[in-house]
């Protein structure tokens, strides 16, 4: 039975992925919502009136997206449990962090720190994108080039190129759909770790998200317990959340936040020095920004290494797959070249 429950999850997220990706309105769309919204609540302006203006001065799916959440608090549905219930609009950190400045009190901070988060996602997947740009138009190259051999090796250069360049992309939907399916469990995060290049990059990622929210959440006033339990769910990986769930446990049992922050192991040494050092000090804010500041150099570097590693990799499997192509191109025609003369 939980394994059919599990199933049906993982479809689930796969689902709300594409939705998401192909149909959510657009991170950009989110931030100039949330920069909108931001000043309005700031200047004493009620939370429906600022949502009736920002969907007035839009249209489209920006203007369905704030009457989203517009309409779930004329149910007295919170905005933080309407983005929750709407995945295909709005992330988990997203949801976190309103539901901080909810608490709070300060809403315009909160979609200031939301506008902020989305900013630095969308520079992260720009900066990706940039890695990956020149490894792909190798990929293509590589794809066309095999496609040109195998014509003048007598099959259709069309039957070559096409299926190809469908079982790349194809390969590329299953990865990522593989990706949002499994992007809840433990052994899926740990298994991602091990991978080189890849693993510190995604570790980086999850991190600096977690530092930042509990920058945030800590900032607002939030309790440890409550901070560590949002800030995990927003880092979006599995392993930060079953470690922040032992933290919890601890600080329950009355364990004071260094000795708490020590069960999670995901974090390294260096950040968890730099997270109690604040703590100790009383700037645990202060400390976790730092920490989110360090972990974005990180996820910098490795990406940039990955970007100088890659191109090199597939050339040199192009190389090897286009002289394999051409050896038995040029094999064949000496063969029949020498069945002619016997």
């Amino acid at each position: 039975m939980s394994e059919t429950t599990d199933d049906g999850g993982a479809i689930r997220r796969v689902r709300t992925f594409w939705r998401r990706t192909l149909r959510g309105p657009s991170p950009g769309a989110r931030i100039e919502i949330y920069e909108e919204l931001a000043p309005t609540l700031g200047a004493g302006i009620g939370l429906r009136q600022a949502l009736r203006a920002t969907a007035e001065r839009h249209r489209g799916l920006k203007r369905r997206t704030v009457e989203l959440l517009a309409a779930g608090l004329e149910r007295d549905v919170s905005l933080s449990e309407t983005m929750r219930a709407n995945p295909d609009s709005f992330t988990r950190i997203e949801a976190a962090l309103i539901s901080t400045g909810e608490r709070t009190g300060r809403l315009d901070v909160a979609f200031r720190g939301a506008a902020a988060q989305l900013e630095r996602a969308r520079g992260v997947r720009n900066r990706l994108l940039q890695a990956i740009a020149y490894p792909l138009l190798l990929v293509h190259c590589f794809i066309l080039m095999c496609s040109v051999v195998r014509m003048f090796g007598g099959g259709s250069f069309v039957l070559t190129l096409v299926p190809s360049l469908i079982g790349f992309w194809g390969a590329v939907f299953v990865l990522a759909s593989l990706h949002a399916a499994n992007a809840d469990r433990a052994a899926y995060a740990r298994l991602i770790q091990r991978i080189p290049i890849v693993g510190r990059v995604v570790r980086a990622g999850a991190l600096a998200r977690f530092a930042r929210a509990l920058a945030a959440l800590h900032g607002g006033g939030v309790p440890y317990d409550e901070s560590l339990r949002v800030a995990a769910e927003a880092s979006g990986n599995a392993l930060l959340r079953a470690d922040a769930a032992v933290a919890i446990h601890a600080l329950a049992r009355g364990a004071p936040l260094p000795v708490a922050l020590e069960q999670i192991t995901t974090i390294p040494s260096d950040d968890l020095g730099l997270l109690v050092a604040g703590e100790q000090s009383g700037e645990l804010e202060a400390a976790a920004l730092r920490v989110a500041d360090l972990e974005d150099e990180r996820f910098d570097v490795v990406v940039k290494r990955m970007a100088s590693v890659l191109p090199g990799v597939l050339v040199a499997i192009m190389g090897v797959v286009v002289a394999a192509y051409a050896f038995s191109f040029y094999a064949g025609r000496y063969a029949e070249i020498d069945k002619m003369f016997k």
